[in-house]
């Protein structure tokens, strides 16, 4: 048994075990709130990875299909759209090239996630970000009870032991004044026979003076 097993009572031992274990409870509480947090932070950038990459790539996609109707298309004096003159050359290279713009926003597409909207992992990530906060939230204030506990109890066996040296000290005191009171009985007992003695030498002596 260690010294600290030595002077420490049953008591004290509760009292540290209930606190370490308050503490231990806290720091796992801890880690798992750190997690799920985490958690929802990674979820939520590859939510936004996968709006911007999208948003990324349907626009792309209109600027190409811009610059192509741009492309064959012109304006007439007023600024007004005007289709090009047909030709079976131009018909052939203008289908050539909305061909491989359509292959191109395919090719797009597939090069997205399956499955871009996480909000239902979010909201699972986020029910439990919110339990654990909850339970760091108790093991805290546990923690923290289990604490004021323990100085509470330190503030009290400090002052039940200046109470018990009051107590000593007026006991001391008590003593003290005790046998001072008896050495005072005892100086007016010697006194008062001295007193009586020299009263009755000068009785003797009046006594012998008359005869």
């Amino acid at each position: 048994m260690s010294d600290i097993d030595m002077d420490t009572t049953p008591q004290q031992h509760n009292t540290t075990n209930d606190k370490a274990a308050a503490m231990n409870d806290t720091l796992q509480a801890q880690d798992a709130h750190i997690k799920a947090a985490a958690t929802i932070a990674q979820l939520r950038g590859r939510q936004a990875a996968f709006e911007i990459g999208e948003n990324t790539s349907k626009q792309y996609i209109k600027d190409l299909r811009n610059d192509l109707d741009n492309y064959y298309e012109e304006g007439d004096e007023n600024g007004r759209p005007v289709k090009r003159r047909r030709s079976l050359i131009v018909d052939r290279v203008k289908q050539d090239h909305y061909n491989h713009l359509a292959e191109t926003e395919k090719h797009c597409l597939k090069a997205l996630p399956e499955d871009t909207d996480l909000s239902a992992e979010i909201a699972a990530a986020s029910s439990i970000e919110t339990e654990t906060a909850t339970v760091l939230a108790n093991a805290k204030a546990h923690l923290s009870s289990i604490e004021q506990m323990w100085e509470a109890k330190n503030k009290y066996e400090t002052l039940q032991q200046k109470m018990n040296e009051l107590k000593e000290e007026m006991a001391a005191a008590c003593d003290d004044w005790y046998d001072k009171r008896d050495a005072v009985d005892e100086w007016l007992k010697v006194a008062e026979d001295q007193e009586w003695n020299a009263l009755l030498d000068e009785t003797e002596m009046g006594m012998w003076n008359q005869g």
